[in-house]
């Protein structure tokens, strides 16, 4: 086992040795941490090896892990649309004094389990989750096993027209009884920004090819349009409270992602005025 493990090691660092010497640009993670941690990594740093250890062991589950996809959920959206994302709010139930439940009260505090079940709320969250996870452990490896998971997962979820999600949150959090969807919701989407960052870390991998590169930004480009222009991105760009703090997140990360830093530059200089 020992002698496993140094060549695990050594194999590790001849791959990190060759690897760019550049920062990713990288949108919650700091790129120069990334990159002075695989160069201590490669100078045989144990702490960052056992951190690294911990990594691949978490990837190494990721890898047996069947792509998931909006058409996975066993309800479906006002709008028949199985490609569309579809929630409904946790802290609402049925009511009791109706013989249907509808429309559903709400129950602050006590989340309804049945939330929790045949909707694609934990399905894309743990998508985006397993492709950050990925990313980190193909940038700190090189091995490019995980950058092909991390590329099947995403292009099952975003870009395969067979399984992809729409690029919108329309029927995010719905109410039964009481509405389809509401701005609320789009908290549930803040996934994104890691899923961005571990495909940021895949370069260098041919897994992640320009092609997909090129759709998932026009996947991105169109959801923040989605964002940034209809009635439940205006309801949640006016929230005072968390959900706004995360819609700005999201908008000025996925504007970076773009390429439109001046359009993220603008709405950070406008969050001390609108958030404190």
């Amino acid at each position: 086992m020992k002698i496993l493990s140094s060549l695990i090691v050594f194999l590790t660092s001849a791959r990190l040795m060759a690897a760019p010497a550049e920062a990713p640009r990288t949108l919650a993670w700091r790129g120069e941490a990334l990159l002075a941690a695989r160069q201590e990594l490669a100078r045989g740093s144990p702490d960052r090896a056992g951190a690294v250890e911990r990594l691949r062991a978490e990837s190494e589950k990721l890898l047996t892990r069947r792509p998931a996809s909006v058409l996975d959920k066993t309800l479906t959206a006002a709008s028949g649309d199985r490609h569309d994302y579809f929630s409904f709010a946790p802290y609402w139930w049925p009511d009791p004094r109706r013989p249907d439940g509808l429309p559903y009260i709400r129950d602050d505090g006590r989340v309804n389990p049945a939330s929790r079940q045949g909707t694609d709320r934990a399905a894309f969250g743990d998508t985006c989750a397993a492709v950050e996870t990925l990313g980190l452990a193909f940038w700190f490896t090189g091995d490019t096993r995980y950058a092909r998971k991390a590329a099947t997962l995403t292009r099952t979820w975003f870009l395969d027209p067979a399984t992809r999600m729409n690029p919108h949150l329309e029927h995010a959090q719905a109410i039964p009884g009481l509405n389809h969807g509401r701005g609320i919701g789009i908290i549930e989407s803040r996934g994104l920004i890691g899923l961005v960052d571990g495909l940021t870390l895949l370069a260098g991998s041919d897994a992640w090819t320009p092609a997909d590169a090129t759709a998932l930004r026009r996947w991105l480009a169109d959801y923040l349009d989605w964002l940034t222009t209809s009635r439940h991105g205006r309801d949640e760009a006016a929230a005072e409270n968390n959900h706004g703090s995360w819609y700005d997140a999201q908008v000025v990360a996925l504007a970076l992602a773009l390429g439109r830093d001046d359009d993220a530059r603008k709405l950070l200089l406008a969050v001390p005025a609108r958030r404190i």
